[in-house]
């Protein structure tokens, strides 16, 4: 008789509304595409199902019939829950064999005594988990005595010829029951990565030179992809574009997938993180294409003694204003994410950094993340060194939280940042975040920039101290959320907020409220000598609901000065403008501010730029 394996990869739902739907289990089920191909594995071993989404505990045990081995893909946002699952699987069928891998699994048992936590927990599988998984089946087979770990070298690129387990069929049953879900995938093309950050788990996971998937399965991957309808498409290599030329060949055979049945409609990835204009060229077929939301120049820290602390001072600094002249002509989105509360950074070098960052030509999204202490990063080890002071959070992964809460443990202060100088920059990126990204001084504070040399540092240590005096809706709001994120990190919980989007939910506010917001901005705006010229560009250039087009004629080249850097020319122009996301309802344009915040929703596009 043949043993019974069960396979788990548990997600939240994401996203809300037409934006919502469910991952399929890619990574546990390469476990089985990987062992499947040899015989002696499918003759003595029988997978029974792979789990996808958190369904209540009881409502799993229901389903498993004599379990012999039952193996957990672990990561931040399921890890309370395999722990709870595996502990009653245990309890219910003594003799299943419990595996746990994936990157939340310590890479130091002995050390954090993971067995004598978690007795329920058979085996761990540290790294790649296909030849760890085959070699526990073996033992199993040949009744031999199980070991607590496994561990094998990287896989070769040989080893990377094994089937796919889209094209095997592993998730065509998943998806028959559920004909109503959206699905989001994921899509290999290569393996590893060139970088060592320390706050990050992937290259201490996979740290070594990258290993290519054979062309045509990424091909057949993208195939059964646009025949399933795939919604939403993660490409999860590390470094996406690393490869020019056949990181082009794989987009042009995805749009050639899109182009005949309309899926994935988003794809997103994490670009090379040395910048090119080989990269800005992949990104722009992307966008022409509809596919995809922008460009991330992710550098994490403006500060060069933090990027050296993270390791991350071989990231190439010195093309990035380059990169983002170039996207900005051709009005390709961009995007930036930073980590606040690193090593070595100060309220003063963010505040100073992230003011760097719109010299540099920023303007179209910035995102700011609390550092998460993550279980095998660098950093984890490196907490008495910086004096990370950290709180563990709950609800910080969905909007949909269950029973079973997930948790992420955040920094809230290091000796170089304490905890009310962290809510201070926090606050200043929202403040930058609010207004020069969804455009409500963007075009003031680029126009002052260029034309009277007044720094964005000086525009927005000014605008914050307005805020901070303002007895209107942006004082309020600011107040509430500075109350907020305090709360937050103080206590871990924030009841009926959703604190992971908590940076963006204010836009909505400030939108829903047009007049009383921008009677803030023209107040603020009285200390600057600017014309009325001026003023009338800045107003019709952010989007407002049901305003699908709309136009504004001005005396100048004001627009052109702004973002193609051209000297003023006087002369009357009409420039037309559209929003650059399409709506059908109010509920879909005002989530776009989350969801679609790195297209540079909030601002007009210019049609005739």
């Amino acid at each position: 008789m043949k043993k019974n394996i069960y396979l788990s990869q548990v997600n939240y739902k994401t996203g809300s509304g037409v934006y919502s739907g469910y991952w399929v289990p890619y990574s546990i089920a390469c476990l089985w595409a990987y062992v499947q191909q040899f015989d002696w594995v499918k003759e003595c071993f029988n997978l029974k199902e792979i789990f996808f989404k958190r369904d209540p505990i009881e409502k799993v045990l229901k389903k498993l019939e004599n379990p012999s081995l039952f193996a957990f893909s672990c990561y931040i946002w399921n890890w309370e829950y395999n722990k709870k699952l595996a502990k009653a699987v245990k309890a219910k069928f003594p003799e299943c064999i419990i595996i746990f891998g994936g990157p939340q699994v310590s890479s130091k048992p002995k050390e954090t005594e993971f067995f004598k936590k978690h007795p329920y927990v058979d085996i761990i599988s540290f790294g790649e988990g296909e030849k760890n998984f085959l070699s526990v089946l073996d033992s199993i087979l040949k009744g031999e005595n199980l070991k607590q770990i496994y561990s094998f070298d990287r896989l070769s690129e040989e080893d990377l010829l094994y089937p796919s387990p889209y094209t095997l069929g592993l998730f065509d049953d998943i998806i028959n029951q559920h004909p109503d879900f959206h699905w989001h995938a994921v899509l290999e093309t290569n393996r590893g990565c060139p970088f060592k950050c320390s706050f990050c788990d992937w290259g201490s996971l996979t740290y070594s030179k990258i290993k290519k998937f054979w062309i045509n399965r990424i091909v057949e991957d993208l195939e059964w992809c646009g025949k399933n309808k795939i919604t939403y498409l993660s490409i999860a290599d590390a470094n996406f574009g690393c490869f020019k030329d056949r990181d082009m060949e794989i987009t042009e055979e995805l749009l050639k997938v899109q182009g005949k049945y309309g899926f994935p409609e988003t794809v997103d990835a994490t670009w090379y993180k040395n910048l090119s204009k080989d990269v800005v060229n992949i990104v722009k077929k992307f966008i022409e294409n509809g596919l995809n939301r922008g460009m991330s120049l992710s550098l994490q820290s403006m500060n060069f003694d933090t990027l050296e602390a993270i390791e991350r001072s071989n990231m190439k600094l010195n093309k990035f204003s380059e990169i983002l002249d170039l996207c900005n002509e051709q009005q390709i989105p961009s995007y930036t994410e930073l980590i606040i509360g690193l090593p070595l950074e100060t309220k003063e070098t963010w505040i100073k950094g992230v003011c760097n960052l719109l010299e540099a030509g920023q303007h179209n999204s910035i995102e700011t993340w609390l550092v998460q202490m993550l279980e095998n990063s660098q950093l984890n080890s490196e907490r008495d060194k910086y004096e990370l002071d950290t709180v563990t959070v709950n609800s910080y992964f969905t909007a949909y939280p269950d029973d079973i809460k997930e948790q992420a443990e955040l920094v809230r202060g290091t000796k170089d940042m304490p905890f009310e100088d962290l809510l201070d920059s926090w606050m200043f990126s929202w403040i930058i975040s609010n207004f020069h990204i969804y455009g409500w001084t963007q075009i003031y504070s680029i126009y002052l920039n260029k034309t009277q040399n007044i720094s964005y540092e000086h525009f927005y240590t000014n605008l914050k101290q307005s805020i901070l005096k303002d007895k209107g809706i942006v004082g309020d709001e600011y107040y509430k959320v500075r109350k907020y994120l305090k709360m937050y990190l103080t206590t871990g919980n924030l009841d009926n907020i959703n604190a992971y989007s908590l940076n963006w939910e204010s836009q909505i506010t400030f939108n829903k409220n047009f007049e009383d917001t921008y009677n803030f901005i023209r107040s603020f705006m009285k200390r600057f000598k600017i014309s009325e010229d001026l003023t009338n560009a800045q107003e019709k250039f952010i989007t407002r609901y049901n305003i699908k087009e709309s136009s504004v004629t001005t005396q100048s080249n004001i627009f052109e000065v702004c973002y193609k850097n051209e000297p003023i020319q006087n002369g009357n122009r009409t420039y037309h403008l559209q929003t650059k996301e399409n709506y059908t309802t109010e509920d879909q344009y005002y989530k776009q501010y989350y969801y679609k915040r790195r297209s540079g929703v909030g601002k007009y596009r210019i049609l005739n730029f």
